[in-house]
């Protein structure tokens, strides 16, 4: 065999070593790169958890964030931050414009007063329009603790979920707080 034959088979050798290795595909003469695989619904949005029901919970989403959301299947967003917080009117217009207004849910829930049971009953009737429409639910606030408590919260009066139950669906939710886990605890025994 000359040598430049040789360095050809050896380089087609090569070539075919190095596709298999980088997670490439050949199929006959072309070389297909292999997909790269999606980003989990829960690290699209900062905080992100996505909970027993399938609701993805967590702080607030980019404009990117939101779309990628809807690429991945999410019909509703449902938005718990107040309009003085920030970044939350443009946050409000991306997600009227890539879920739509009637997709687009804003409940503003101010901090740790707003986490009761008028809100949780509020965010049950949404949770269960959304679920009507079809699709998959994103449930955001700023840091995605108010997001946590009031969905809880809002599991224990649709579903009559224990309270202990309720607390502990929180704490999974990604509600870390001692002084929300506190007044949810409160409410809880009213």
């Amino acid at each position: 065999m000359r040598a430049s034959s040789l360095t050809a088979l050896l380089s087609l050798l090569f070539l075919g070593f190095g596709a298999a290795c980088s997670g490439a595909q050949t199929a006959g003469p072309e070389t297909v790169a292999a997909a790269p695989e999606a980003a989990a619904p829960a690290a699209i949005i900062p905080d992100g958890r996505t909970t027993s029901d399938g609701v993805l919970l967590g702080g607030q989403p980019t404009p990117a964030q939101l779309e990628a959301l809807h690429a991945d299947g999410y019909r509703t967003v449902i938005n718990l931050q107040t309009e003085d917080e920030e970044g939350v009117p443009a946050t409000l217009e991306k997600s009227r414009a890539v879920f739509g207004a009637d997709a687009a849910v804003h409940l503003p829930v101010g901090g740790i007063p707003g986490v009761n049971l008028e809100n949780a009953s509020k965010l049950a009737e949404a949770l269960a329009a959304a679920k009507e429409r079809g699709g998959k639910v994103v449930l955001h606030c700023r840091s995605g603790g108010r997001a946590a408590a009031l969905w809880a919260l809002a599991r224990h009066q649709s579903e009559g979920i224990s309270a202990d139950d309720t607390i502990q669906a929180a704490k999974e939710a990604g509600l870390e707080k001692q002084v929300m886990l506190d007044h949810l605890a409160e409410l809880l025994e009213e």
